[in-house]
């Protein structure tokens, strides 16, 4: 079955998402601005730390090559013959799963010099990677399995380095401590370590036989010979037990508050206040998303123009909202000794919302800054991609436009309710080592 999203047949785009094997979809996106081609794999996969290291690692073992081209300096050639393919990994989080990307990206067959099928040969090159890794083959180099691993740990400690991020990081890992939310997207350290071959074989299994697969062709080119190509090569995986769903776990009321210290050797403290939203409904969604931009999502917001710029509280303080998770995360850098002041007007600001003290001017501006957001979705496959993806896991098939028009529609009374139906679930600081906040 073939269906046809909403609001995408327009100008010179037209997308089409078709199941093409029990729990595969393929959706199409042709777009005769691009002169390039997009193929993606995406393996969605329920969280957990029993499994997140051995899934996190399989993306990056993938690209050391396949059956009848092992060697990594063969494949690279393959790819620079096709007019220099580029190849990529990457492993996301959305809500409660765990995503692994596998991508290639070439040019349209229509600008090669001798009209050479490279979107064909690039997708038999993704498939192969998929379908015959090396990583199986009795002969395979497992000083390359000990690199990417370390390559894994080296990643993960290296998020410290990043005190804006991490602290993010740690404020979701402590308010959803008992969720698979709270699960790093590569896992842990030491599960790293521990993996053997052996685990990689029997997660590499799982996958396969488990995880829903959404696989994107992005380009200006026609994809129904790409689609076929796929759905053949995959018919093998006709005993698949995929999630019936991917929903995530919602709370959506905090019970209480915690509140989170950690010391490390910062110049500035990092405060990241974590709030759960009651919002159950997409109509009610899109009225705490429209919130969240006006609260301290936009350089014009509440947060940004008083916490910041007015009372000069904060180096950065913003607003982001998780539609997926349903959670709203405040994140702000502070001087140590401005902390509580900093967090007091922060909750304040919601307040001023909650009471609306917000002008109908800046309403308007909101939307109108949010509607110039939604049309750089278009930009680029990857940024296409990614949008469309996010959509499955809200359960929406919106277009970037049809979303735009719904967030004009928002009324300033419902942006107040929006912000009543939010409660502050965890205070996270990232503090420096001997300082009191």
């Amino acid at each position: 079955m073939t269906i046809k999203f909403k609001g995408v047949q327009k100008m010179s785009v037209l997308l089409k998402r078709s199941e093409i094997g029990q729990g595969i979809h393929f959706t199409a996106i042709r777009d005769s601005r691009f002169k390039t081609n997009r193929l993606s794999f995406n393996f969605i996969l329920p969280l957990s730390k029993e499994t997140a290291s051995a899934y996190a690692i399989l993306p990056f073992l993938f690209r050391k090559g396949y059956r009848g081209c092992s060697d990594y300096t063969e494949l690279n050639q393959k790819l620079n013959r096709l007019y220099g393919a580029n190849l990529y990994t990457d492993v996301l989080k959305s809500g409660d799963f765990q995503v692994l990307n596998l991508s290639i990206s070439s040019i349209d067959d229509s600008f090669a010099l001798e009209k050479e099928a490279v979107s064909k040969e690039a997708a038999d090159i993704l498939c192969r990677l998929i379908r015959q890794p090396a990583f199986l083959l009795d002969d395979f180099d497992l000083s390359q399995f000990d690199l990417e691993k370390q390559a894994l740990v080296d990643a993960i400690e290296a998020e410290i380095n990043e005190k804006t991020s991490y602290a993010v990081q740690r404020m979701v890992a402590n308010m959803c401590a008992e969720e698979p939310y709270g699960i790093h997207r590569y896992g842990d350290v030491e599960s790293v370590k521990r993996l053997t071959m052996q685990d990689i074989a029997q997660a590499y299994g799982r996958a396969l036989k488990t995880a829903q697969i959404e696989i994107y062709s992005i380009g200006c080119g026609n994809a129904d010979e790409v689609a076929q190509q796929i759905e053949e090569d995959f018919s093998a995986l006709a005993e698949r037990s995929p999630a019936a769903s991917i929903d995530s776990k919602r709370v959506y009321r905090a019970l209480s508050v915690q509140t989170v210290e950690e010391s490390y050797s910062v110049n500035q403290a990092k405060l990241v206040m974590g709030f759960r939203v009651d919002a159950k409904t997409p109509e009610e969604m899109d009225q705490v998303r429209l919130m969240s931009l006006l609260y301290g999502g936009t350089p014009r917001s509440k947060l940004f123009m008083n916490v910041r710029e007015k009372l000069s509280l904060c180096y950065y303080c913003s607003s982001r909202l998780d539609r997926t998770k349903g959670i709203l995360y405040v994140n702000s850098g502070v001087e140590f000794a401005n902390v509580q002041k900093a967090k007091d007007e922060i909750l304040k600001q919601l307040e001023e919302v909650k009471a609306g003290h917000f002008t109908d001017e800046e309403l308007q501006e909101t939307k109108l800054m949010a509607a110039d957001s939604f049309k750089t979705v278009n930009d680029s496959p990857s940024s296409m991609e990614t949008w469309y993806l996010g959509q499955l896991f809200t359960h929406s098939e919106a277009s970037p436009e049809e979303e735009a028009e719904r967030l004009s529609q928002v009324t300033r009374e419902q942006v107040m309710e929006a912000a009543a139906k939010i409660t502050l679930d965890t205070v996270y600081l990232l503090k420096g080592e001997g300082e009191e906040a």
